[in-house]
């Protein structure tokens, strides 16, 4: 493919369906780690947990989500994002999934560990699909984008959760939202797949637009490079600024004084005789 053919494409839209997908994501993460907090009066009472033992399963979630990030990042490395998403979404939806069967302490617990560790790859394949898709102008807003599913699927989607509460009961929040998630696992399992590489148009998708336009752009610069031909001799300008460096520099290191010169054994006679001359 030619530089002219690369330079012919117009960038695909591509980048905002995976835009969508993460924004998407992030809303269902949010949805999950938070639904608890809903169905929590309700859980109480039937599971019999007192404010202090709900207190502790609230926790675990945190601290197991804290202490995957860096394994989870480390996965990312090995493994890409398209793998790495699709795993965190997909276990993590499977473990809210299982809150709704939950039976007492542990069983909660065990979810929440399970919760904790399962989305903790999520922000950082984020970063890593941005940065990939997007060329980096557009990062910035993208991130933006994202990051607004956080709260506003919140903000949309409460009046549904709290209708589900009333009319099924607390265990519906945490199937209809597990279900939810593990759909969307597999949406983005096909949609981010290699496939997806290429657009409708046939154009280069953002994934590789930006790195193949600095192959263009080196490309061309050689060529530019060679038909200019070898270089001339080095103008008298450039000598001129070298030794004007070298003025500049002698202040900073200065040259150590000569050694005094040792008399010769010839001055040493004339002296001797002057001074013979001399006496009485």
């Amino acid at each position: 493919m030619t530089a002219a053919m690369i330079t012919a494409k117009r960038p695909t839209r591509a980048r905002f369906v995976i835009l969508a997908l993460l924004a998407v994501g992030t809303m269902i993460n949010y949805f999950d780690r938070t639904v608890l907090g809903i169905a929590a009066p309700t859980l109480t009472k039937e599971l019999g947990l007192s404010a202090a033992v709900m207190g502790v399963v609230f926790s675990a979630f945190s601290w197991t989500y804290a202490a995957a990030q860096i394994p989870g990042g480390v996965f990312l490395d090995r493994f890409g994002a398209r793998l790495t998403y699709f795993a965190s979404v997909g276990l993590w939806s499977l473990f809210t999934l299982f809150h709704g069967f939950a039976t007492g302490l542990y069983s909660l617990r065990f979810c929440r560990f399970g919760l904790g560790v399962s989305e903790a790859p999520c922000f950082p394949t984020n970063s890593r699909v941005v940065s990939t898709w997007f060329p980096q102008s557009e990062r910035a807003r993208a991130t933006g984008v994202y990051t607004v599913g956080e709260y506003l699927g919140l903000a949309c989607f409460s009046p549904l959760l709290f209708w589900l509460l009333g009319s099924f009961g607390w265990r519906s929040l945490f199937i209809v939202t597990g279900v939810a998630g593990v759909v969307f696992a597999a949406v983005w399992w096909f949609k981010e797949g290699p496939h997806n590489l290429r657009g409708r148009d046939g154009g280069l998708s953002g994934r590789w637009q930006e790195g193949l336009g600095r192959r263009v752009l080196d490309v061309r610069q050689a060529q530019a490079d060679a038909a200019s031909g070898p270089k001339g001799p080095v103008p008298s300008g450039d000598g001129l600024k070298r030794a004007l460096a070298v003025l500049v520099a002698l202040p900073v290191f200065p040259i150590p004084p000569a050694p005094p010169a040792l008399p010769s054994p010839v001055s040493d006679r004339h002296a001797i005789r002057a001074g013979c001359a001399d006496l009485p």
